[in-house]
């Protein structure tokens, strides 16, 4: 059946913050009917065969095409936009971004189990969007709101208590700014001001602090600021890290194309993720580099989560990245979808990039405490695989996954 492009695409009543998910599907059915004057199903991306996902198997991620309509091409196409070459660049455009490779195994997931340890007794956090354990006050979690509010760091323990906020001044005036993860690195935590639902700001940024101590002076911290452009478009990413050994940052955006899932008529779905990388030193105004390709479309058609309730679920985006975290020594990798938490472990890749990107994927599904909308992961540990994740929400449960 084809779909008029005319005819208004359904979506169901949203709470207070997914009324921008609707700007997101008019832009991308625009994009789509731009050259045809019709979305016809029969075009759209379909979700991968569980098979696809299974460890030890070959797979592809869904590319687009020029017109923004998707196709799932042959398990035996050329990725037009796959791993990264021997000079670190990947092949292709990120708008076209595809992934063609082997999801092997991992023993990253082996004898963990999660569970629900505290409860955030503070006021200040309603809308948690990133979390990392500090590694010179063991036991003391980093983590900060998202869009709407003023921005700040927030200390929190296992416990859940909430032990100070530092309020974040000098950075640029911004209406957009939507902080969405958080990464340390030499003792500096660096917010990524990347969120960008409407996919309209001309540079995003990544905000600098030197890490305080949560027992000392609670005042305002001053942030040095780092300017990011994107090589083509603008890209909204709430998955963020900095590479331990070079200082590089590392960036996976949400790609979201329309697509009938899970039977939802004229769902969404997650697309392979672009991956980007502004190379150490990132000081001043940076153009970051396209780099690859995460193939969270096959991992998520492999699932075992249950699906997010909410409109999370029912929009059928439950695989796109909203976290990001690395370990301190660079051997594994945390990527949180608003449904699962995938672990990958490096393996002798030159970098957390090409660990995540590359033709041959060490990767599995850790236990997680179900969350409607999970954004916030970051490791307990210098080495993994333990690691937590804080939903959004006020009074947001901390949930641990550690080994048994």
């Amino acid at each position: 059946m084809t779909v008029p492009c005319a005819q208004p695409l359904r979506i169901m009543r949203l709470p207070r913050r997914w009324p921008l998910i609707v700007a997101l599907v008019a832009a991308t059915v625009t994009s789509a009917c731009a050259g045809s004057g019709t979305v016809s199903p029969a075009t759209t991306s379909a979700a991968p065969s569980a098979t696809a996902a299974a460890p030890g198997t070959t797979g592809s991620s869904t590319t687009a095409s020029p017109s923004g309509a998707t196709s799932s091409p042959d398990a035996s196409a050329t990725s037009t936009a796959g791993p990264n070459s021997a000079a670190g660049e990947a092949s292709g455009t990120a708008a076209e971004a595809t992934w063609e490779g082997e999801l092997g195994s991992s023993a990253a997931c082996a004898g963990l189990q999660a569970a629900t340890v505290a409860t955030v007794d503070g006021p200040t956090l309603t809308e948690t969007s990133g979390v990392v354990a500090s590694r010179a006050h063991p036991g003391v979690l980093w983590t900060h709101n998202d869009s709407g509010s003023e921005p700040a760091l927030v200390a929190v323990d296992l416990d859940g208590t909430e032990l100070a906020v530092f309020p974040i001044t000098g950075l640029p005036t911004d209406p957009a700014r939507d902080i969405e993860d958080i990464a340390l690195h030499d003792g500096r935590l660096h917010l990524a001001d990347t969120g960008d639902n409407n996919r309209q700001r001309e540079t995003v940024a990544v905000h600098v602090v030197d890490e305080p101590d949560p027992a000392g002076f609670v005042g305002p911290l001053t942030a040095e600021t780092v300017t990011i452009r994107y090589p083509e478009r603008a890209w909204d990413v709430e998955a963020f890290a900095v590479e331990p050994q070079s200082g590089s940052f590392v960036f996976v955006a949400k790609r979201i194309v329309v697509g009938a899932l899970n039977g939802h008529d004229g769902a969404l779905t997650a697309a392979a993720a672009p991956v980007f990388v502004a190379d150490a030193p990132a000081t001043g105004d940076v153009t970051v580099r396209y780099a690859g390709a995460i193939p969270v479309d096959v991992l998520d058609a492999g699932r075992s989560a249950p699906e997010p309730t909410g409109p999370v679920g029912q929009l059928g985006i439950a695989g796109v990245p909203t976290g990001l975290d690395v370990t301190a020594d660079g051997q594994h990798m945390a990527l949180r979808t608003y449904a699962t938490v995938w672990l990958f472990e490096r393996t002798g890749a030159a970098s957390i990039t090409d660990a995540l990107t590359g033709p041959s994927l060490a990767v599995c599904e850790a236990p997680t405490v179900p969350e409607a909308q999970g954004e916030a992961v970051g490791f307990l540990g210098p080495s993994g695989p333990e690691f937590v994740t804080v939903p959004e929400g006020r009074n947001p449960a901390i949930n641990v996954t550690r080994q048994r």
